[in-house]
């Protein structure tokens, strides 16, 4: 191995010279080497580990993919001039410390979280799930085991590697499908709170430029659109609402001894 050699140069050199073995540096390079091939061998682990796993989720998604496409149907939630719907994100009966001794309590809190916005395409649940992966590269000849004992390291650390990879790779995925979930439930969220008169919707206005264009392009019912005004909620004047309560809304509802109702 090249480390091998440089160090066991080092030595010679330094036994010719000065009449020392150099021991402590042929054994520092050794020691060295092994490093290498154990961070080497771990990196390795986990790319590979990250592509297997990685791969076998695609699979799992593009069996069902008929299925998530109909659930995930983002189409729906288009708004005029393929404007997507702000994103909300609610939360039930929040407790939130302050300090040692004053907390926040509310039955309900909601959240806009993202604003509309003109898109070119509704998204779709691929455009959040996005779990491609390159094949990992083989290690650098150099660092490739050449006895028992850098086998036996490598062999550990490529284990080591892999387990952290596949963990990744799931850990990856409950990341993009908790971001798919939140979207896709926060925008419909925003439907459901702008029938009861709880949010109000985003204002577009349109401009239209009738023919435009030049000798190379025109542009027939040439207009633009805008986004003028960002959804609000209406906190000002809650007698307004037109509330519904949810199921879910109910069972979250404490009763008089303060506990939950009891689930159906």
């Amino acid at each position: 191995m090249f480390s091998n050699k440089k160090s066991l140069l080092l030595a010679c050199t330094s036994l010719v010279l000065f009449g020392c073995s150099g021991s402590d540096e042929l054994q520092d390079g050794v020691e060295i080497h092994k490093d290498a091939i154990r961070k080497v061998a771990l990196s390795y682990g986990a790319q590979s580990g990250l592509k297997w796993q990685s791969q076998k989720i695609a699979d799992t998604l593009n069996h069902y993919s008929r299925e998530l496409d109909t659930i995930y149907d983002f189409n729906f939630l288009l708004m005029y001039g393929k404007v997507l719907p702000p994103v909300i994100e609610e939360s039930y009966l929040t407790y939130n410390i302050a300090n040692a001794k004053e907390v926040r309590l509310a039955d309900k809190e909601v959240k806009i979280i993202r604003q509309a916005r003109f898109v070119s395409n509704a998204p779709t649940w691929h455009d959040y799930i996005d779990i491609s992966y390159e094949k990992p590269k083989p290690p650098p000849l150099a660092l490739v085991p050449q006895s028992k004992e850098e086998l036996a390291i490598w062999q550990s650390e490529v284990e080591e590697g892999w387990k952290q990879g596949v963990a990744q790779a799931k850990d990856n995925f409950s990341v993009a499908l908790r971001y798919l979930n939140r979207d896709f439930i926060g925008m419909t969220a925003y439907y459901t709170l702008y029938a009861q008169n709880m949010i109000s919707s985003p204002v577009t206005t349109s401009t239209k430029l009738g023919i435009t264009g030049d000798e190379n392009t025109m542009r027939i019912g040439d207009q633009v659109l805008r986004i003028t005004a960002l959804s609000k909620l209406n906190i000002k004047n809650p007698d307004h609402w037109n509330p519904v309560i949810s199921a879910l809304e109910i069972e979250k509802q404490p009763r008089k001894n303060g506990s939950t109702a009891p689930k159906s």
